[in-house]
């Protein structure tokens, strides 16, 4: 099950389970769940900083804790970079990734935890 597969992080999580070979059906979820959640490098654990986004993906993060999933991950990069013709809804981040572009395969060889592609920042199916 794929939360948020109209974002840019769904759609290529979609995109690369409809890929695999491998998956051949959708289960239901049950009680024993367990949770990814991609969040954002900079979280606020504290819910208490400066920064909205910041303190909203670390409210986020702590209230996911608290629930009772099996387990709950949280990964947090830096850049998503988008690809296969993938485009982020908000218009300031295509107009950062049209700037950027040229760069992010250099910046991914570099920082390869905080620049990742979207399959990469989503779980295996």
């Amino acid at each position: 099950m794929i939360f948020g597969a109209t974002g840019m992080v769904g759609q290529g999580a979609l995109r690369e389970c409809l890929r695999d070979p491998d998956v051949h059906r959708v289960l239901t979820v049950g009680p024993q769940m367990t949770f990814l959640f991609i969040s954002g490098a900079g979280a606020d654990g504290t819910e208490r900083g400066p920064v909205m986004w910041a303190r909203v993906k670390g409210k986020t993060e702590n209230a996911l804790r608290r629930l009772p999933f099996k387990a709950v991950y949280v990964l947090s990069p830096g850049i998503i970079q988008p690809l296969d013709g993938i485009r982020s809804k908000t218009a300031a981040y295509r107009v950062f990734y049209a700037i950027a572009s040229p760069f992010l395969p250099i910046a991914r060889r570099l920082f390869p935890d905080y620049v990742v592609p979207p399959n990469k920042s989503a779980a295996p199916c």
